[in-house]
């Protein structure tokens, strides 16, 4: 009995810690397409507003932020003031959400059921009531980032990339970083399948 208790710990602590572990990464699937030429190495670039997104300049500056680290970490580098890039980067992100119900999941072990202690004459007993509980549903979100590479010179695409991800809410602060190094953690390569790809999420 001993023995089944400590083996039941274990296996409790390790999927503790296997959830914890996964509450800072994100997966992600990974599409690219495109193929960025071999002998060519990543220069300067510039990010490339569409007229739409000029009208939100405020927003699609976050996003311009938040692809940053992807970007650089891929080997560009942001053209000087006055100079011409080597490419024009356009960025788009969407995210759309639904109200998930707990009764969607059929391993969760107890529905938006109240559970209750009543004591009613002659007998006191445990009973269920039928009230939906709002605060055990669970919003998620299909979210997707996108990048198009362009030539400046020539405004041929170069490469295409996205990445999605569906999972529960959250601040955009965390998600947007690292679904946009999901999606450049291919490049220059360009898949023939969808990927999936494991990130940290920003801190």
């Amino acid at each position: 009995m001993k023995r089944r208790l400590s083996l039941i710990t274990l296996v409790l602590g390790a999927a503790v810690l296997s959830g914890c572990a996964s509450l800072n990464t994100m997966r992600s699937e990974v599409s690219t397409f495109g193929q960025w030429p071999e002998s060519r190495k990543p220069s300067t670039y510039a990010f490339d507003r569409l007229p739409s997104q000029e009208v939100r300049a405020e927003n699609q500056r976050a996003l311009e932020e938040a692809a940053l680290a992807a970007v650089q970490g891929a080997g560009f580098k942001p053209v000087e003031a006055g100079q011409k890039p080597d490419v024009l980067i356009q960025l788009g992100a969407r995210i759309s959400a639904a109200q998930r119900s707990p009764f969607d999941d059929p391993f969760y072990w107890h529905p938006a059921l109240n559970y209750h202690f009543r004591y009613r004459a002659p007998r006191a007993g445990f009973y269920w009531t039928h009230a939906w509980d709002r605060s055990l549903e669970a919003q998620q979100v299909d979210r997707e980032v996108t990048l198009l590479i362009r030539d400046a010179a020539s405004n041929k695409v170069l490469y295409e990339t996205r990445a999605t991800n569906f999972g529960y809410a959250s601040a955009s602060s965390t998600w947007l970083p690292a679904l946009f190094n999901a999606a450049m953690s291919e490049f220059p390569r360009s898949l023939s399948a969808t990927k999936v790809v494991t990130v940290p999420l920003a801190k």
